[in-house]
């Protein structure tokens, strides 16, 4: 559930305890009730505003450097889906850079950006 982003409070109420009872209950078992951090020393993660004729537009890029080579890839998305997850940050009380983060590394993790990329086993919108 930390994983999923809900913090102490959200995670009680789910399970239909105290957050105090909570806390002890995972102390002793040993489970960590803090978010993890994205930790990437060599890349850094940019949400900035970009103003397009009379209309503001979000960019998301991803600056990668690696020795002297200095990399910045846009990520394209549309305004709807980054309302969207502007959205769910907000609600998991994160910033979008850190929430997009989390989604980049959990797809990158379970082996999804190559098959995105490719277009490879997407399930159809419903």
């Amino acid at each position: 559930m930390v994983a999923q982003g809900l913090n102490r409070k959200e995670i009680a109420q789910l399970l239909g305890v105290t957050v105090g009872s909570l806390q002890v209950t995972c102390s002793k078992l040993g489970i960590s009730l803090r978010r993890p951090r994205m930790r990437l020393p060599s890349s850094s993660l940019e949400v900035g505003l970009v103003e397009k004729g009379s209309l503001l537009k979000v960019k998301i890029a991803i600056t990668i450097q690696r020795g002297d080579l200095l990399r910045t890839l846009d990520v394209p998305l549309s305004n709807k889906t980054t309302g969207e997850l502007a959205l769910l940050a907000s609600l998991r009380q994160v910033k979008l850079a850190e929430l997009v983060a989390q989604l980049l590394s959990g797809a990158v993790d379970k082996g999804l950006a190559e098959k995105i990329l490719n277009g490879d086993d997407i399930p159809p919108k419903a």
